[in-house]
């Protein structure tokens, strides 16, 4: 029997069935990648029982998982209306980049002061996969790994508000920007030497050069998903 559609608005996208063993984080990474992968568009409801028929999970399960997504603002609940993913309106978007700006540089400061040699090699290890994608312009990829990058700098600030506050500014954000790269069909050529700057900074520990690496990786209009003849 074909599964029931998960969400209503604009798209729907069926979840395959996860196994006994499956916990809440599954159910939200399943979620939240296909929100990254624009299976899900912001704005799309998700409704509870629709997703644990899916996921042949509990409403417990499911509710848990939308509330963990709720918490890095992927998703937001709206009383007696239900559950929807975040949609972003141009004014969200140019108030969180300016947050985030500010957030994420006082978050590579603290971190490069921290960052062993071997949080410094992992941070290498993760810029690859976000390099890889980048050069092949896979979009939806592209902004998971750029999330992941960036995250791991803030874990590595020690400092877990900061963190989290860098999470709920920043993962809606990266929905937006990707959807908007795709729509546009950008080259994402010109947003990996910004990311590689950023390596190099943390690796000085040098907080001159930290601070300008993060100025330049968001005075680029296209960390917005803006194009821009500027850089390449």
């Amino acid at each position: 029997m074909k599964a029931t559609l998960s969400v209503m608005g604009n798209s729907a996208h069926v979840f395959r069935p996860l196994s006994d063993s499956s916990t809440r984080s599954r159910v939200s990474d399943a979620i939240r990648e296909a929100i990254f992968a624009g299976q899900i568009r912001p704005g799309d409801a998700l409704i509870e029982l629709r997703l644990a028929e899916q996921f042949q999970v509990s409403q417990t399960t499911i509710r848990e998982a939308l509330l963990h997504l709720e918490r890095s603002t992927l998703v937001r609940r709206v009383p007696n209306k239900g559950t929807f993913v975040t949609k972003l309106t141009p004014k969200d978007v140019n108030e969180r980049y300016a947050v985030r700006a500010h957030l994420e540089e006082f978050a590579a400061l603290e971190a490069s002061s921290r960052m062993t040699a071997e949080n410094l090699e992992e941070l290498q290890r993760l810029l690859d996969p976000l390099t890889a994608h980048i050069l092949a312009n896979r979009y939806f990829e592209a902004a998971q790994a750029d999330l992941i990058f960036h995250r791991y700098i803030w874990t590595c600030s020690e400092n877990k508000l900061l963190a989290e506050l860098l999470e709920q500014v920043t993962a809606p954000l990266m929905v937006f920007i990707s959807l908007v790269r795709s729509q546009k069909h950008h080259d994402l050529k010109r947003v990996v030497h910004s990311h590689e700057i950023i390596l190099q900074a943390l690796k000085s520990r040098k907080k001159s050069a930290v601070r300008q690496a993060i100025e330049f990786h968001f005075d680029n209009p296209y960390q917005l998903g803006e194009p821009s003849s500027s850089n390449s």
